[in-house]
């Protein structure tokens, strides 16, 4: 069931709503993450956590690789199909990512499995 929502939900921001593809990226552990969240009956307090780790690991993960090579989000990010902007040397884009990533990871394993 995941695997299906996370296909259709790819496949309908890429190619119905023509959004650059790192949004599909995104919003799809979104929706895992709020449907696993409601499934699970989870707290917020853990939704919360899991994202500012995500964030933490993404700025620390960026931030080692501009210390190595300066110029790699200017050299490997086509800046012209996202938004160019960056807070704390990261793209906007990226921390979308990490804080549907936390929210997608949560409580996804439970609700797969049916855990508590």
């Amino acid at each position: 069931m995941y695997i299906l929502i996370l296909l259709a939900t790819f496949y309908l921001i890429v190619s119905v709503l023509k959004w650059n593809y790192i949004y599909a990226l995104s919003f799809t552990p979104l929706i895992i993450g709020i449907i696993s969240f409601i499934k699970v009956k989870g707290k917020f307090t853990d939704i919360l956590i899991t994202v500012l780790c995500s964030i933490f690991i993404t700025i620390l993960v960026y931030n080692i690789i501009l210390l190595i090579y300066p110029g790699a989000i200017d050299s490997h990010f086509l800046l012209e199909n996202i938004s160019n902007i960056k807070f704390m040397r990261v793209p906007i884009e990226e921390w979308l990512f990490a804080i549907c990533l936390g929210v997608g990871c949560t409580y996804t394993y439970e609700a797969v499995f049916n855990l508590k």
